[in-house]
């Protein structure tokens, strides 16, 4: 079966997770954890146990994400991307003015896919502030291993933290009625692209390991009653405004996703007959030259 949705078809949403950081004279950015502005700095905040808000309008709402600070922002429908990286962008403003109130304790915002967490520091401040001390609580599924089971990881003494870029879409209707396969087209064309502009790429590699992996998505159904995708795979990194170039390529590879294979679901399955193996390898270990080379042929350039 063939399809004919367009990229202004789709709905577009994220969820992007940041830090607050703190350069110390080794020359790493520590992560300064959320719940210590809240709980000993004194930044107001909803009391909720697992996702206190410190901000929310009508656009953006900013809340405690174990370590990080997440955003979550009103569906952008009619393809626009732009629309929604407007919006990330001023979300992004709005928490470093946030911070710009504890010069004492952090250099503001640090969007980075990899960051470093003094785990003894904080559980010595006690449990409330030691935040995420587990990884992988919240179920996702691999779409290139269905055997992938869930694993919980004990990140107590876990020395870094990782920041997640996922992009949630809906609209198509191969995302109801094959999701795994939409997220292998994505990691073809997305995660490739991701990998392949990422300004860096051995913080991606370190992220890998659990979160970063080509196919880990979510399905999802969204309050419209849409039935749509979450692809997981995305760090941080296409958020920050100094990476728009890579924002632009990763949301014209949706449209080629879209409007190309998502469109023709038997030449997406051919091309992923041949690429998958090289793909999860590009993604997996940020090999920039592999994913470029994905990205010729996925793109028709061979």
């Amino acid at each position: 079966m063939k399809y004919h949705t367009k990229l202004k078809d789709i709905t577009f949403g994220t969820d992007p997770e940041w830090f607050a950081g703190k350069t110390e004279a080794d020359g790493k950015v520590w992560v300064v954890p959320a719940p210590f502005f809240m709980l000993r700095l004194g930044l107001e905040h909803t009391e909720d146990k697992k996702h206190p808000v410190c901000f929310e309008n009508e656009q953006v709402k900013l809340h405690q994400d174990g370590a990080a600070f997440e955003g979550t922002f009103k569906a952008f429908p009619g393809g626009n991307w732009r629309g929604m990286l407007t919006s990330v962008y001023s979300a992004e403003d709005i928490l470093s003015c946030i911070l710009a109130r504890f010069p004492d304790h952090t250099d503001g915002i640090a969007i980075l896919p990899t960051i470093d967490y003094d785990w003894a520091k904080w559980l010595e401040m006690g449990e409330d502030i030691a935040a995420a001390n587990e990884f992988g609580c919240d179920r996702d599924w691999n779409a290139f291993d269905e055997f992938e089971k869930a694993v919980v990881i004990d990140a107590t003494k876990w020395p870094e933290r990782y920041g997640g870029g996922h992009v949630h879409t809906s609209g198509h209707p191969l995302m109801a009625e094959n999701p795994k396969l939409c997220i292998r087209i994505l990691a073809a064309t997305v995660g490739a692209t991701a990998t392949l502009m990422s300004p860096v790429p051995e913080l991606e590699k370190r992220r890998t390991f659990l979160y970063g992996k080509s196919g880990k998505f979510r399905p999802q159904k969204y309050p419209d009653g849409s039935i749509g995708i979450e692809y997981r795979t995305p760090s941080n990194t296409w958020t920050d405004p100094m990476n728009f170039s890579m924002a632009e390529a990763i949301f014209h590879s949706y449209e080629v996703a879209v409007e190309r294979y998502m469109n023709n679901p038997g030449e997406a399955e051919a091309m992923l007959e041949n690429m998958s193996s090289y793909i999860n390898e590009a993604i997996v270990n940020a090999d920039q030259a592999l994913a470029s080379d994905i990205l010729a042929y996925v793109m028709g350039d061979k």
